[in-house]
């Protein structure tokens, strides 16, 4: 029987490769060629282009299901460092067969996978978060985080921290994006706060909804008489100011209109007796 690859991964500086088919019950060793491919994949059970290889013999003893949150297939282990250097950019190939007693199978079909290549560019790949946690671009920062999942650093410090910055930076642009629609001066400036706490960038559209909303709250706080908190009120309703905010100023409203009417009416029935008197 011939083997088959299922996938490739990283663990603890070896790479992990994973077979769906083992070669039968009876096999005595694999060897396993990967070589470095450079330019355009290759098709299955082509042969890729070669540019570096390394070959590898392990006894039938190696394969293993190693239940560390891998693919629950049987895995040979293949040390790092023996693997054929390449760009980030580039896949390596792999290939593999089993020998029992009756001699080696075929060749398995190709393989192509770029973790090793990630892995090889880990210096590269921690630079690149290092640039994402200094942005503090939300969709940067994810992305980031996303290409650097399965490769192995020798500190696990900046993935730790882009991280938490993520769940930061996400939750501090949800309670900005709900007081931005809330429109209330109040929630709005503490949210705003929050978002400068962890260097949420691209303010200035809030921070000038803010102004724009503290100004027209200010108006009618200060507006005397009743056309100018009239006219206030009005602004406050243009500017989609929230009816929490508003209802206390047209309660004011009313009770100054009323006592304008009251007013009225007590002038009007003050002049009825000069008018008869007269």
């Amino acid at each position: 029987q011939t083997p088959r690859i299922a996938g490739v991964r990283i663990r603890h500086g070896f790479v992990l490769v994973a077979l769906s088919q083992t070669g039968g019950v009876c096999v005595k060793d694999y060897a396993v060629v990967v070589l470095r491919v450079s330019g355009q994949q290759t098709e299955e059970g082509a042969s890729p282009k070669k540019s570096d290889s390394a070959s590898f013999s392990l006894p039938s003893s190696s394969l293993s299901d190693i239940q560390d949150g891998g693919c629950g297939m049987a895995e040979l282990s293949l040390p790092f460092e023996r693997f054929p250097s390449a760009e980030s950019t580039q896949t390596h190939a792999f290939k593999i067969r089993a020998s029992n007693a009756g001699g080696w199978s075929d060749w398995s079909l190709v393989f192509e996978s770029s973790v090793v290549a990630r892995q090889q560019g880990a210096d590269q790949a921690q630079a690149a978060l290092i640039k994402a946690i200094e942005s503090r671009r939300i969709e940067k920062l994810a992305r980031t985080l996303e290409e650097v999942q399965d490769i192995e650093f020798s500190d696990d410090c900046y993935v730790r921290e882009a991280t938490e910055l993520l769940q930061q930076l996400r939750a501090a642009r949800q309670v900005l994006t709900e007081a931005i629609s809330a429109r209330d001066p109040g929630p709005l400036n503490e949210a705003l706060a929050a978002a400068r706490a962890v260097e949420l960038p691209d303010l200035g559209k809030a921070e000038a909804l803010l102004k724009k909303l503290e100004t027209v709250v200010s108006k009618l706080q200060k507006a005397k008489g009743i056309d100018p908190l009239r006219q206030a009120l009005q602004v406050g309703v243009d500017t989609r100011l929230p009816s929490s905010i508003l209802e206390p100023f047209r309660e004011t409203l009313h009770r100054r209109e009323a006592a304008q009417r009251a007013l009225e009416e007590a002038m009007d029935i003050a002049r009825v007796p000069s008018l008869v008197a007269a």
